[in-house]
């Protein structure tokens, strides 16, 4: 009975060992579309989500940075998590016109007086109303307002003090109906162009000027083929952070609010990470020595917002021959910004 009762438990260890196995499930590999390089503040911010993520679930996910455009501009990052063939992007507001409307009105010229103001406005309830426009009319996640710095101009002709200064320049634009009024408005010609032809077209004088925040002036090497600097201050450059919004449904409610966490210091590092980069990046354009730099106070650019003034009323226009009620977000945002404004002075 006994030899009996070993030979049965033999034989169904052996069924066991026979028997296939559950595979292992596949770890999951996350394409992250990055604009610039490992050190920019936007890039930054992809390695600390990476980071957070894989802490806790590098068994399950392994996220891929692809830095300096290597999946393509920011339309293309964008067409790429709507494709499912990219997880994650971050990009300007600009790329995302031809998508959605819901973040045009931030591409208007001088909103935001200062960072604070920028980041209480955005944090907010109409913050909250753009993201989720722009979710209903792409299909696109998002998960948090980033920052490009502040967009200031560049020239190969002559010194920006006043907004006249601008008339006859070519200049570099992003591909968006706001920064080409805004130009126009201070009698440039605006010309929109990607971002990696900038350097060349200023080299053989195709152009004359281009308008980025300093970080990018400085790595992309626009102030080897420029003469003059100007803090315009034009533009507050919000990004967006942005995710596949299937591959977020799938996902376990943990995981999710893990992801939403992990965006939440993601965009806490990033915005740290470009404030700094503005003084690293201008005394390095200082010490470069070879391009003139005016540092413009606030009463010298009350002339350039004045001069740009009428560009709010040309775009809320525009907006509304596509969406008359989407069109008050202008003289909306101008409110809220009003208050924030009076409330962070105030202090």
């Amino acid at each position: 009975m006994k030899k009996a009762f070993v030979c049965a438990v033999l034989i169904s260890f052996s069924l066991l060992l026979a028997a296939p196995q559950a595979p292992a499930a596949e770890k999951m590999v996350w394409k992250f579309a990055a604009l610039f390089d490992d050190d920019h503040a936007l890039t930054k911010g992809a390695a600390k989500f990476k980071e957070e993520i894989e802490k806790k679930y590098g068994d399950k996910v392994e996220i891929k940075i692809f830095t300096s455009g290597k999946l393509g501009n920011g339309r293309e990052a964008l067409e790429g998590i709507q494709s499912e063939t990219i997880e994650l992007a971050y990009c300007s507001m600009p790329w995302t016109a031809s998508f959605s409307d819901a973040f045009g009105a931030l591409s208007l010229p001088y909103i935001f007086l200062n960072r604070e103001i920028a980041y209480k406005v955005l944090d907010g309830e109409i913050g909250n109303r753009m993201r989720a426009r722009f979710e209903q009319h792409t299909g696109i996640k998002f998960l948090g307002f980033w920052e490009n710095g502040i967009r200031h101009a560049s020239n190969s002709k002559r010194t920006i003090k006043l907004p006249e200064d601008f008339k006859g320049l070519k200049i570099r634009v992003q591909q968006d109906p706001i920064n080409l009024a805004t130009f126009r408005a201070m009698g440039a010609n605006p010309t929109p162009m990607a971002l990696g032809e900038i350097f060349t077209a200023l080299q053989q004088g195709v152009i004359d000027a281009q308008e980025n925040p300093l970080t990018n002036i400085y790595q992309l090497k626009f102030h080897e083929v420029q003469k003059y600097l100007s803090t315009t201050a034009h533009v507050y450059d919000a990004v967006g952070f942005y995710i596949s919004e299937p591959l977020f449904a799938k996902l376990d409610p943990e995981f999710q609010k893990d992801i939403l966490a992990a965006a939440s210091a993601a965009t806490a590092l990033q915005r740290k990470e470009a404030i700094a980069q503005d003084d690293v990046y201008m005394k390095k354009l200082v010490d470069y020595g070879k391009i003139e730099i005016t540092v413009l106070t606030p009463e010298q650019l009350a002339p350039f917002k004045k001069a740009v003034a009428p560009v709010y009323k040309e775009i809320e226009e525009l907006f509304a021959k596509k969406d008359k009620e989407w069109s008050k977000i202008v003289p909306e945002l101008l409110e809220v910004v009003s208050k924030v404004e009076a409330e962070v002075l105030k202090k």
